[in-house]
């Protein structure tokens, strides 16, 4: 390395470093996060946790907001419904909470919301990652992701271009097996036919024997996943080693870099995800190009996935609001948030929550794992 190059990131690093010390000395900002970092969710639940952090680390290397310092605390409700709970009533408790983010699992968001405490005390529940059904009847709940409508009107769409007029659907044996196939029949309300078979499995577990034998005696042509990676390895490496030729596609809730990594890529090769973030990959994006900066300005060691991506855009999106707020707390975050007048362009993913609407996002692509095991989009 060059003596010139050398001084440069020195000059860098001892830039970041002041400026994270003035953003130590100004106060704390600190937001609550509550997902399964245990447990069968743990690979998202993690990876959403460590985007809000990378994000959240990468403005407090750069003097945080108004001087102040981001902070994240972050509980492991193990995916189970009554700690989701149990832990937002904690973080609620801690007055400098101003918010929580990326509250993961369509159970947990359900439990939450009928708990009455959001409504109770006005903590806004915001970048949920859950089924947007479950989450319309919150005033205190904000979504960034798409809907899973969207996403099976992207699904449905691919599958009618390769010719699969027989689906067939497998469903996780709960709020978000339902939700998802609430989404697809509306999808195919002209053609409520085509869905030829379906079929559930219990959730937190994995056991799809039931459901492989189902959809292989359906002899469908294309097969719609909607549950958690480590169950939808189990289907797609069984499906394919029993002979089963149909396409087959899952809601963005499954990780397929996860999924690879479960069965063996080989095993997936050709599992089509649906995503509600743009690729990691896709460098030609500023947002894209400004988290690859942010990790190697804090030299966090994350995943570069989708769901990491969902943590840093939550993350990114809240701390936007904040910096337009003349209050940095709670109530100043939920008057900001609900007086929003126009789109929000965070390097090139727009949200919008203008207008009093709390469904900010509507993006959609298609990713699918290669023979190799590498997810293409």
């Amino acid at each position: 390395m060059s003596c010139s190059r050398r001084s440069l990131l020195k000059g860098l690093a001892l830039l970041a470093s002041a400026a994270s010390r003035e953003a130590s000395a100004g106060g704390e900002l600190v937001f609550g996060h509550i997902g399964a970092h245990s447990g069968v969710q743990a690979n998202t639940g993690i990876d959403l946790r460590n985007g809000i952090s990378l994000y959240f680390d990468f403005v407090n290397a750069n003097g945080g907001v108004k001087g102040q310092r981001l902070v994240l605390e972050a509980i492991d409700d193990e995916y189970k419904p009554e700690k989701t709970v149990e832990a937002a009533r904690k973080l609620e408790a801690n007055q400098k909470v101003i918010a929580l983010l990326a509250t993961l699992g369509t159970e947990n968001n359900d439990a939450l919301i009928k708990s009455g405490l959001l409504a109770q005390t006005g903590l806004i529940n915001f970048g949920p990652r859950a089924a947007a059904g479950v989450l319309e009847a919150s005033k205190e709940t904000y979504r960034v992701r798409a809907s899973y409508a969207a996403e099976m009107r992207k699904i449905i769409a691919h599958a009618m271009t390769v010719g699969a007029t027989r689906l067939a659907l497998v469903s996780q044996g709960d709020g978000l097996g339902r939700e998802g196939e609430k989404a697809l029949l509306a999808v195919l309300a002209d053609h409520p036919e085509q869905l030829v078979a379906r079929a559930s499995y219990e959730r937190t577990t994995s056991d799809v024997s039931k459901a492989v034998a189902t959809i292989r005696n359906s002899q469908a042509q294309a097969v719609i996943f909607v549950g958690i990676s480590k169950a939808c390895a189990a289907f797609v490496s069984q499906y394919r080693a029993q002979g089963g030729g149909a396409v087959i596609y899952a809601i963005s809730v499954v990780d397929p870099a996860a999924v690879a990594k479960e069965a063996g890529g080989a095993k997936v090769h050709g599992l089509v995800v649906a995503q509600t973030m743009p690729s990691p990959r896709k460098v030609s994006m500023p947002l894209m190009r400004e988290l690859i900066q942010a990790v190697a300005a804090t030299g966090h060691q994350v995943n570069l996935d989708y769901t990491t991506v969902e943590g840093y855009v939550v993350a990114k999106a809240a701390v936007e609001i904040l910096r337009k707020s003349s209050r940095l707390d709670r109530e100043g975050f939920r008057k900001t948030l609900a007086s929003e007048s126009r789109e929000m362009d965070l390097g090139g993913l727009v949200l919008n929550f203008s207008g009093g609407k709390r469904d900010g996002g509507d993006y959609v692509e298609l990713s699918v794992i290669g023979p190799d095991g590498k997810v293409r989009n």
